[in-house]
């Protein structure tokens, strides 16, 4: 109840999700020694099944010390399952690419036909990956109410994204990235709530954090990318000047890089390796599609 001075929420997440993928890319009136073995006019067959499965406990305690003051603690266990199987790829007649279709499955099986497994109607199930990973993630928060208007918070938390497996089946897993945040903010109301004004400054270890490229063929690759830190300040300010007139503001200004090497490579336990001599990216290289400011100005006038 949040009435009372100590509160508690709490939940459990289940999700499965299937997708079952089929493409063929045809080709009208190709010839059966270059179509895909029972796919007529098919010069690529994509046949595969993926699977994410994610579980989680949750929950937070809420305490006040005073009619100012309250803490939180919270916490999440999760549990993450992915897997993708399959086959992709080109007839023999076509390729004789030892990664791709039919030569794949020569190359795994053997030049018998007769003896690679059947999978979904593709000639075989060239590759079946999976990756498995859980975890525990924390938070803490101060909140403290100067008084009905303003108020002063200051949290730590941690988060992540679950890894998993790529679209394209000769890459890698990738593994989950986590966050730990460091936050003191602020949120007031002025002039009768008139005006707002809220912020925050922020410090984020991100660790092992994901990256997406689009690769050959437009697939996208994700790939981790060690170790970053992100500091910060947000703030954004919203003024009903009169009845008709808002004004709003909003600035942003983020010092984010690169902590260790970017090597583009991975170690025997996959995770990313940052000692090499001529890395992709070095250490304090500014992370991607990041600006350093952000800001925005807008003025709204509405007529009764």
């Amino acid at each position: 109840p949040q009435e009372e001075r100590l509160r508690f929420v709490g939940g459990f997440f289940w999700q499965n999700q299937k997708h079952d993928i089929q493409q063929r890319y045809k080709i009208d009136g190709l010839s059966s020694e270059l179509s895909t073995p029972g796919w007529p006019d098919t010069l690529w067959l994509t046949k595969q099944l993926r699977t994410d499965e994610q579980k989680a406990i949750f929950g937070e305690l809420t305490y006040d010390f005073t009619e100012k003051l309250s803490a939180t603690v919270g916490f999440r266990y999760f549990q993450n399952d992915n897997s993708l199987e399959g086959f992709f790829g080109y007839s023999t007649g076509y390729s004789s690419n030892p990664e791709k279709g039919e030569a794949a499955c020569e190359a795994i099986y053997g030049p018998d036909k007769t003896q690679w497994p059947p999978y979904n109607g593709a000639p075989c199930k060239q590759f079946d990956k999976s990756v498995s990973e859980n975890g525990t993630l924390g938070k803490i928060n101060l909140t403290y109410s100067l008084s009905d208007t303003v108020m002063f918070y200051g949290t730590y938390s941690e988060g992540y994204r679950p890894g998993g497996i790529n679209r394209r089946a000769t890459l890698p897993p990738y593994l989950a990235d986590y966050l730990d945040n460091i936050e003191f903010g602020w949120k007031t109301s002025w002039m009768e709530n008139r005006l707002v004004f809220n912020g925050a400054v922020f410090q984020q270890k991100w660790n092992d954090f994901q990256f997406s490229i689009l690769g050959a063929n437009g697939l996208t690759e994700i790939k981790n990318a060690n170790q970053a830190e992100v500091n910060g300040l947000e703030m954004d300010v919203n003024w009903a000047a009169t009845y008709n007139l808002t004004v709003s503001a909003g600035f942003g200004w983020y010092d984010s890089e690169l902590t260790e090497n970017y090597c583009g490579t991975l170690d025997a336990n996959g995770n990313p390796e940052t000692d090499c001599a001529d890395p992709e990216a070095p250490a304090g290289t500014r992370l991607p599609i990041t600006p350093e400011f952000k800001g925005n100005l807008n003025a709204r006038y509405t007529w009764d």
